[in-house]
This record gives structure tokens, C-alpha cells and sequence, in this order.
């Protein structure tokens, strides 16, 4: 999402999402996962997003060793990047149940902002509670402008103390049901990045390549890093994931990660 997009530029981008959405329920994609595990589709809501999945695995070299990159900056034309994979599986859960969503988080937010635009995407009504920055960011003044113009209710916090506060006057600004997207990782978000993990083995069988030693990955709330974790296991993969720190400790820790891993591996069973 560039800083030079106009307002028409923004809606066109959603309009397109729509119509292929729309034809995407009609006629979902295969996934990794849900080949391996059909059960799963009556257990967790899914809707289909990402229109460019699967994600290239890509080989480059550095200092001669070998190194595969997933390209989720390819995974769909609207908004990319790891976001949406659980997005697909937080979205539809809204979406059955008929509610909006309210999306909270830091000013400049990626989840903040895939979630708007793909809650737009499929209509469903979106509101979002922030904190402000610390200090100036690139990324805040594009999801302001996109906010703006879109039209979407924003709740500001004081801090995170006041969070719930803000979320409960961005849901009050929706007039509507309202299910929290919660930004921190969940049971259901985790999924989206196990069928990764699927779709990963997937292409290293294709290609007669080995299971590399170590997956590296940022760890933010967790989504990312426990989903791969649980799907290489899944798939038989002796793969670590090593995830690199990118938030405080009271933003993802042990004892925060732990029901989410349990949550997740019970949807699974």
C-alpha cells in the first residue's frame, strides 16, 4: 500500500478484491491443510482471501549456503504479507456469526490495516482502537490516510491500559454486532500459518529439495511462528523455527503463548 495512492485508487484496489472474493466463495482454492485434514472445514470457519496462494518458495544463495524464502509480499494484490493468512480464519468467523469487526493495535499497524481493507473487501463493517506511536513511522501516516478515506471509526487510546475503552467506543461506533479481531494471537489465526507450513512441505516434495534445519520468522503476537511450528510437526518436518523477537516481553510471552498452542492443536486433532 503506497504513500502515493490516491482515494480512487484505494477503492479500485477494493472493488477488484470483491468481485474475486465473491467468485472465490462460490469456487474456493485448495489448501495445503485442509487436503490433509477435510474434517477441518466443519470444525473452523474459513473464507478464502489471499488470491495468490501458494506462495513462491524461493532459493537464493548467501556466502554459499542455500537459503528458501517464502514470498508472502506476493500472497494477494489488495495488501500483502503474513497477515492474511489468518485473516482468512478471523474474518469468516465474523462472518458467520453476521457481526462487524474491531481491529486494535499500534497507530501504524499492519494487521490494523489488512484487516480494514479486507473487511471491506467482503463488506463486512470494520471499526479500529489504536495507540498512538512512540515516535514517526512511515506506515502511520498511510493507514491514517487509508482510514480517512475509507471512512472507518477510529478509537484512540491513551495506551495499551486503555485499550479496552477504545474498543468499546469503536464498537459502539459501528451501531452493529461486533466481534473484537483481536490483534494478539488466536487459535483460529494460528491455523492460517499451519497451512503454511503444509504448503511449504508441499513444495520441498515437488522439488526434491530437503527439509531445511531452520525456519526463520519474526515473532510479533505469535500467529506466524507457532502455526509453522505445529504444521511442520504436522507434516512429519524436522524443521525449527527460530523466531526472531520483535515486540516487548509483555507483548508475547510463555505464558501468553501457551493457551493459544493448546487452542490451536485441539481445533487441529
Amino acid at each position: 500500500m503506497g504513500d502515493t495512492e490516491t482515494t480512487t485508487d484505494v477503492r479500485n484496489r477494493i472493488e477488484n478484491a470483491r468481485r474475486r472474493l465473491a467468485a472465490a466463495r462460490l469456487d474456493p482454492p485448495e489448501r495445503a491443510l485442509r487436503r490433509r485434514l477435510p474434517a477441518l472445514a466443519g470444525v473452523v470457519p474459513w473464507r478464502p482471501l489471499a488470491g495468490a496462494i501458494p506462495t513462491p518458495l524461493e532459493a537464493i544463495e548467501i556466502g554459499g549456503t542455500e537459503f528458501l524464502v517464502k514470498r508472502e509480499d506476493l500472497v494477494d494484490d489488495l495488501y500483502a504479507g503474513n497477515k492474511i493468512r489468518k485473516l482468512e480464519y478471523l474474518l469468516a468467523a465474523a462472518e458467520c456469526r453476521r457481526r462487524g469487526v474491531v481491529a486494535f493495535g499500534a497507530a501504524g499497524s499492519h494487521h490494523l490495516l489488512a484487516t480494514v481493507l479486507f473487511a471491506s473487501a467482503i463488506d463486512l463493517p470494520v471499526a479500529v482502537a489504536v495507540v498512538p506511536p512512540l515516535e514517526p513511522n512511515p506506515a502511520i501516516a498511510v493507514n491514517r490516510r487509508v482510514l480517512a478515506e475509507l471512512g472507518v471509526p477510529v478509537a484512540t487510546a491513551a495506551g495499551y491500559a486503555g485499550m479496552p475503552a477504545a474498543v468499546l467506543r469503536g464498537a459502539a461506533a459501528l451501531e452493529a454486532p461486533t466481534l473484537v479481531n483481536l490483534g494478539p494471537a488466536t487459535p483460529a489465526g494460528v491455523i492460517g500459518w499451519v497451512d503454511a507450513a503444509c504448503e511449504i512441505a508441499d513444495q520441498l516434495a515437488e522439488t526434491g529439495r530437503q527439509a531445511p534445519d531452520v525456519a526463520y520468522c519474526p515473532l510479533g503476537t505469535g500467529n506466524t511462528a507457532i502455526g509453522l511450528a505445529i504444521g511442520f510437526e504436522l507434516c512429519g518436518l524436522p524443521t525449527r523455527v527460530a523466531a526472531v523477537q520483535t515486540v516487548s516481553w509483555s507483548a508475547n510471552n510463555a505464558l501468553m503463548r501457551t493457551p493459544v498452542i493448546i487452542g490451536a492443536a485441539r481445533l487441529l486433532r
